[in-house]
């Protein structure tokens, strides 16, 4: 797989992880885009990555965050680093199959360092879980949104799209819950 991490930064990147929090493996994975971008204003003249952060704040100690730029931090719902850098999801993405997630959630506004590569980790990780799409960006980026729909189909999961223009970051967190929402297994019917 083109740009497959090595031994060593493979090792870096779980070493660097586990020197904060620890996401356990089988784990619903939240990934925050925290580029750049995310530092654009947005409802309230608050910044994207603050709503973010107020939409997350209430799931602490209950879900597990993987915020990107160029590099990948796991780190508390409410403490996302602020917005700086480019937008490495293929990176992300790699760190997240390393955990052997259950569900992936991928919160960003669309506009990945590269496109192809992301979609080729989504695929892999698709394998051993669901990868849903959360666009938060503006509703006139038809291409970011394409975008975030091929990751969603790519990863057999849903696409929804939060504009951080015109709606509440509460509102936002409502969207969070009901997409980190997952059936109790012993509620499954098997047929």
């Amino acid at each position: 797989m083109a740009n497959e991490l090595t031994y060593k930064q493979r090792y870096d990147l779980t070493h660097n992880i586990k020197k904060g929090k620890t996401t356990p493996h089988n784990a619903d994975l939240i990934l925050v885009d925290r580029s750049g971008s995310m530092g654009l204003t947005a409802i309230g003249g608050k910044t994207r990555i603050q709503c973010v952060r107020e939409a997350l704040a209430p799931f602490k100690n209950r879900a597990h965050v993987l915020a990107f730029n160029e590099r990948c931090d796991e780190v508390d719902c409410d403490a996302i680093p602020g917005a700086s850098g480019g937008t490495n999801l293929a990176g992300a993405l790699q760190v997240a199959e390393t955990l052997e997630p259950i569900h992936v959630l991928v919160m960003c506004d669309g506009e990945p360092n590269s496109k192809p590569q992301a979609l080729e980790w989504a695929a892999k990780i698709a394998t051993q879980c669901l990868i849903d799409a959360l666009y938060i960006g503006p509703e006139s980026d038809g291409e970011a949104i394409a975008f975030m729909k091929e990751l969603a189909s790519v990863g057999h999961g849903r696409f929804s799209m939060f504009s951080l223009n015109e709606q509440s970051p509460l509102l936002l967190g409502q969207r969070v819950a009901t997409l980190l929402a997952l059936p109790d297994p012993s509620m499954v019917v098997k047929l």
